[in-house]
């Protein structure tokens, strides 16, 4: 079971409330997506308060603070291709993934292009092998997968505010972090 990871290791989640909202990317892949999205399951779209999935919810909140969302639709070459040429636009990354790629994304997200942030982990049917992980790409496995999303919301909610984290926040959010850490 993965927990929330930071990026790079030494990443301070106080960071998110001195971040200008504007500057921080949320991103977040299909298969958490509502099966019958009336937006698409494949879309990069997200009709707001259809309350079918998580994305309309995370949606909603980066649209109130500020910040911007994508919906990956095609994996972790078009969110590496994104950044690509969006990178200077952004400091800090939210980032959900399967416990197959989340390291993977993590690192690469830091060492190549800079950015920090956390990357907080799916649940439910997830891709655990590269089969799998293409197979969804390809529109044969339909997961649905879930996440939990009360620590970070929490973290996020101080975006842009004068107020920083809270210690019991922060502190929650480390536990996660060095819960995974240990294995």
């Amino acid at each position: 079971m993965h927990d929330i990871i930071v990026i790079p290791e030494d990443f301070d989640l106080s960071e998110f409330s001195k971040a200008d909202p504007a500057r921080i990317l949320v991103v977040a892949p299909y298969c958490l997506k509502n099966t019958h999205c009336p937006a698409g399951r494949n879309s990069e779209k997200c009709i707001l308060n259809c309350k079918l999935c998580d994305i309309s919810s995370i949606s909603l909140f980066c649209k109130l603070k500020g910040m911007k969302f994508r919906v990956e639709t095609e994996g972790k070459t078009q969110f590496m291709d994104y950044l690509a040429d969006h990178y200077i636009d952004y400091d800090l990354l939210v980032a959900f993934a399967c416990p197959y790629v989340m390291n993977k994304i993590g690192y690469a997200v830091h060492k190549i292009f800079g950015l920090r942030g956390v990357v907080a982990p799916l649940k439910g049917d997830v891709c655990r092998s590269e089969k799998k992980y293409l197979n969804g790409i390809k529109g044969k496995n339909f997961n649905q997968t879930q996440t939990d999303l009360k620590v970070l919301l929490r973290i996020l909610e101080t975006v842009g505010s004068p107020k920083s984290i809270s210690q019991e926040t922060c502190s929650n959010a480390q536990q996660l972090v060095v819960k995974n850490r240990r294995g």
